[in-house]
């Protein structure tokens, strides 16, 4: 599993940032919040933003009353409520 794994290669190849994508499944909930637990403890900072989906689903359902849409229909009721998602980032100048 990864957060047995992940604490000696820390060390081994000098890690100080673990980047990955958010995932909302709850599978990769609870693996991702074990991973987010042995990096912290590492002292290895983490960054997993939300980046695949326009939304983040945690803030819809909040905005919902903190039940997910079930039908199309009420997911874009809620997102005409919630307005467009935020804009894109600007291209880097440089890679």
């Amino acid at each position: 599993s990864p957060e047995k794994v992940l604490p000696s290669l820390f060390q081994e190849w000098k890690i100080d940032r673990l980047c990955f994508e958010f995932d909302t499944e709850p599978y990769a909930r609870q693996r991702d919040d074990k991973v987010v637990q042995v990096a912290k403890e590492a002292g290895v900072e983490v960054v997993h933003p939300i980046s695949h989906t326009l939304y983040d689903s945690e803030w819809l359902v909040h905005k919902a009353g903190g039940k997910a849409p079930l039908t199309f229909q009420s997911f874009q009721k809620l997102l005409a409520q919630v307005g467009p998602p935020p804009a894109a980032l600007d291209a880097p100048e440089k890679v």
